[in-house]
């Protein structure tokens, strides 16, 4: 027979696990997609950077894709940084314009080819 106390360290134990599904499933199909791209955008692989940073131009008029895709801009490699610059583009972000004028100075001629073709209308 069990005891009253490991009983009641059982019903609290379902009571966590069941609250604490409760609280995922409340996440909503958005959150649940900014965590999918803020951990690809956290990834060591530039590949799966560069495909988080593809994904913000899927988001005009958000200003965290916007700053993410910003922050992308000053990544060590050229493929994100290439990724930023047209995503930057494609969100036309007023505030990115001085960004991507100073893209167009990059070492890289691919990141500063992309630049260009961000501020062409």
């Amino acid at each position: 027979m069990r005891s009253p106390r490991s009983s009641a360290c059982a019903l609290a134990v379902v009571f966590l696990l069941l609250a604490s599904s409760q609280s995922r499933s409340a996440e909503t199909p958005r959150d649940q997609a900014w965590a999918i791209l803020q951990a690809n955008w956290n990834e060591k692989s530039t590949e799966k950077r560069v495909q988080a940073v593809r994904v913000l131009a899927l988001l005009p008029r958000d200003l965290r894709a916007l700053e993410l895709a910003q922050k992308a801009a000053s990544d060590e490699k050229a493929e994100v940084r290439v990724a930023a610059a047209t995503v930057l583009g494609q969100l036309h972000g007023k505030s990115s314009v001085a960004l991507l004028h100073k893209l167009l100075e990059d070492k890289e001629p691919s990141v500063a080819l992309a630049a260009a073709s961000a501020l062409i209308p």
